[in-house]
C-alpha cells in the first residue's frame, strides 16, 4: 500500500523520534530496577535512595519518578530485595546520636518506592543486612552485641539479630535465640558473632561474617531463622590477610574471596565440612600494581568471571583512581586467570557492584563523586566496555552501595 503525502510526513517523523530516543524496530524497554543508596553529606542531605530503571537494549538508566527517596534514616550502608522483589529493606547506620534501623519499602509500579515502616536491631552500631539462604529471615548485623560479651581475647564480640519476614506483607518479627538464655531465663534476642564485624554473606547453609577486630571469619549454621555455632567455629583467622574488607562467593557456593586491603591481593577458599574453610591450592592472588584499596569482589551469575572493585588511594598519584579488575575463574580449581584489557576505570572512590538480571550489564557506585558506573559485559570474555549512550549517571549524595531487582512492573 502506498502512503499518501501526510502518511509519509508522519511515518517520517515517526522514525525520526524513534531514532532521536533510540528506539528499534524489536523497542526497548526496562530490564531491572537499580536502587543507589547515599550517605550524609557535609551539605546536609540525608539518607538518599536513587532509583533508576535498566535500559534492555543499552543499559542506560533512567531515573524513576519521584527519585530520590529518603532512605528513612541517615547513612544507608547496604539494601536487599525479598525474593519476589515486592519489598526492599534498607538499613540505615545512623551517624551521631542517631539510632541505625532497618525500613522497609513497597516496590511499585515503574520501581516506585513506598516508606511502609522502619525496625531497630537488638545490638549497636548495625552495619549489615543479608537474606537466608530461603529468603525468609533478615539477618541485621551489629557491630557490638547488647550485653557487652567479650571473647577469650576481650574484644567485643558482634550480633546478628534475625527477623522473620512476612512474606504476604513484608513485615518483620523479631526471632529469639533458642539456645542461649539470659540469667533471668528468659531467651536471647540475638545470636553472637565475631568480634567488630563489617560484612556478612550466606553460602549455602552457612552464614559467614566478616571481624575487623582480629582479621578473621566467623561461621555459623543456619536452620530456620536460628544460628548454630559449628564443630569450626573458634573464627578462621587468615594471618596472610591485614586489611580484610570484604567477603564474596560465586553463585553456586563453591568458592569464597576475601579482598585484603593491606596487601592487595585475594584471598581464596573453598567451603569443607561444616562450612570450614580452606584455601585453595594455588595460593592467593595480587591485584595488579596500579590498583590499591581493594572493597569488593563480585563473581558474575555465569558463575566464569570475578570483578574487584579497587578504590584506589589519594594520596598516591600512581594508583589514586579507582578500578574495576576482571578475572577468568577455573571451575575445577578456582584460580584465576586476569582478563587482559583490565583494570578499566571507575569513578573516585569506588564501593560496590552489580550485574543487572538480564546478566548484560554491571553497575559501580562511586562515593566520592556522587555517581555510577556502567558497562557492558561480554558474556564469552568477560571483557567490560562502554555502554552505548552513557557510562557515568550522578546520584543523590555520596554513594555507599547499591541493590538491583529483576522485578518489573
Amino acid at each position: 500500500m502506498r502512503l499518501g503525502r501526510i502518511g509519509r510526513m508522519t511515518a517520517a517523523m515517526v522514525f525520526a523520534l524513534a531514532a532521536a530516543v533510540g528506539l528499534t524496530s524489536c523497542g526497548s524497554g526496562t530490564v531491572g530496577y537499580l536502587y543507589t543508596l547515599g550517605e550524609l553529606t557535609s551539605g546536609g542531605t540525608f539518607g538518599q535512595i536513587s532509583g533508576f530503571k535498566i535500559d534492555d537494549q543499552s543499559g542506560n538508566l533512567t531515573n524513576m519518578v519521584n527519585s530520590p527517596y529518603a532512605s528513612g534514616g541517615t547513612n544507608p550502608a547496604n539494601a536487599v530485595f525479598t525474593l519476589a522483589g515486592r519489598y526492599l529493606f534498607v538499613l540505615n547506620k545512623g551517624t551521631g546520636g542517631t539510632t541505625g534501623s532497618v525500613a522497609e519499602f513497597l516496590v511499585g509500579g515503574d520501581g516506585v518506592l513506598t516508606y511502609q515502616t522502619s525496625y531497630t536491631s537488638q545490638g549497636l552500631t548495625p552495619v549489615w543486612i543479608g537474606l537466608d539462604a530461603s529468603s525468609q529471615y533478615l539477618y541485621v548485623l551489629d557491630q557490638v552485641n547488647p550485653l557487652g560479651t567479650t571473647n577469650g581475647a576481650g574484644k567485643v564480640l558482634g550480633d546478628v539479630t534475625v527477623f522473620n519476614i512476612n512474606t504476604s506483607t513484608g513485615r518483620l518479627t523479631l526471632v529469639l535465640n533458642q539456645q542461649l538464655q539470659n540469667t533471668n531465663g528468659t531467651q536471647y534476642t540475638y545470636f553472637p558473632v565475631g568480634p567488630a564485624p563489617i560484612m556478612m554473606k550466606t553460602i549455602g547453609s552457612y552464614l559467614y561474617t566478616l571481624d575487623s577486630a582480629d582479621e578473621s571469619v566467623n561461621v555459623q549454621l543456619e536452620n530456620n531463622g536460628q544460628l548454630q555455632a559449628t564443630a569450626n567455629s573458634n573464627y578462621y583467622v587468615t594471618a596472610a590477610g591485614t586489611n580484610l574488607t570484604s567477603l564474596s562467593s560465586d553463585p553456586g557456593g563453591k568458592f569464597v574471596f576475601l579482598t585484603d586491603g593491606g596487601n592487595n591481593q585475594l584471598l581464596q577458599y573453598t567451603i569443607g565440612t561444616a562450612g570450614a574453610l580452606a584455601a585453595i591450592s594455588t595460593g592467593n592472588t595480587s591485584l595488579p600494581v596500579l590498583t590499591s584499596n581493594p572493597v569488593w569482589a563480585m563473581v558474575s551469575q555465569n558463575q566464569k568471571f570475578l570483578y574487584v572493585v579497587s578504590k584506589g588511594n589519594g594520596s598516591n598519584p600512581n594508583a589514586a583512581q579507582s578500578q574495576i579488575t576482571a578475572y577468568t575463574i577455573s571451575a575445577s580449581t578456582g584460580q584465576l586467570q586476569l582478563i587482559p584489557d583490565s583494570p578499566y576505570p571507575a569513578g573516585s572512590g569506588a564501593t560496590c557492584m552489580v550485574e543487572d538480571p538480564s546478566q548484560q550489564y554491571v553497575y559501580v557506585t562511586n562515593h566520592n563523586d556522587s555517581t555510577v558506573t556502567g558497562y557492558y559485559i561480554n558474556a564469552n570474555t568477560g571483557q567490560l566496555s562502554s555502554l552505548s549512550r552513557s557510562t557515568v549517571f550522578p546520584i543523590s549524595g555520596q554513594a555507599s552501595c547499591l541493590a538491583v531487582s529483576g522485578f518489573t512492573s
